[in-house]
């Protein structure tokens, strides 16, 4: 099955609240479902058999590209300084599990789950642009990993091995960090482009910088 990468908020969570999942490999936990962004899960569903199952109005802004593990649904609020959300939804019943409001910041972004973790980066300038990772069962704050920005969104962060790999930079980038400690691995200069998130295989991760030349590193 295949789910297009512009997909409303919304109707996601309606759709991923009535597909059953029967494994780990059957989740939805980051930007196209996988470190290589192909938007594949091997699940078969007959459409004709979609129903309703429940429909929830997640505060007052648009929502960002969801991530769904375990039972639960993950997503952001689209805002510009207006108080945002990221907010933990059962899947089952659509009944908020938890929330946290980020208060008045540029940007937070899609997030992507990982070992337990919700994980999402928020972007406010440089001295307060942060990876976070929350407990996807309580929403605690478990580790928060400040790297360098200007005003930018961002894509989920992607995973692949038990790190974390994102956009970032204050002119152009991407880092590596640990998917445990948050700590960072390292950082890798690139042309100042925001809006994407690596694509990552066995030897090498790769960016998509629009008008400027595909780069791998």
């Amino acid at each position: 099955m295949r789910i297009p990468a512009l997909i409303s908020a919304v109707v996601a969570i309606l759709l991923l609240s009535i597909v059953q999942y029967s494994s780990a490999s059957d989740q939805w936990p980051m930007y196209q479902a996988n470190p290589s962004h192909t938007g594949f899960i091997p699940v078969t569903v007959d459409p004709s058999k979609f129903a309703t199952r429940w429909e929830k109005k997640l505060g007052s802004l648009e929502l960002n590209p969801v991530t769904a593990a375990n039972g639960r649904v993950f997503v952001s609020e689209l805002g510009y300084f207006n108080g945002i959300n990221l907010y933990a939804v059962d899947a089952g019943s659509g009944e908020i599990c938890w929330s946290h409001n980020f208060g008045e910041i540029f940007s937070v972004n899609p997030p992507s789950y990982f070992d337990g973790k919700v994980l999402v980066q928020t972007c406010d300038n440089s001295d307060d642009t942060y990876l976070r990772a929350y407990d996807a069962a309580t929403g605690q704050l478990l580790f928060r990993s400040n790297h360098s920005a200007q005003w930018e969104r961002y894509l989920a962060p992607t995973i692949y091995k038990g790190n974390i790999y994102i956009d970032g930079g204050s002119y152009g980038g991407m880092y590596a960090f640990d998917g445990k400690s948050g700590r960072q691995e390292w950082f890798y200069g690139l042309p100042q482009y925001d809006e994407w998130t690596p694509a990552v295989d066995e030897n090498r991760t790769y960016a998509y910088l629009g008008e400027d030349s595909p780069q791998c590193c």
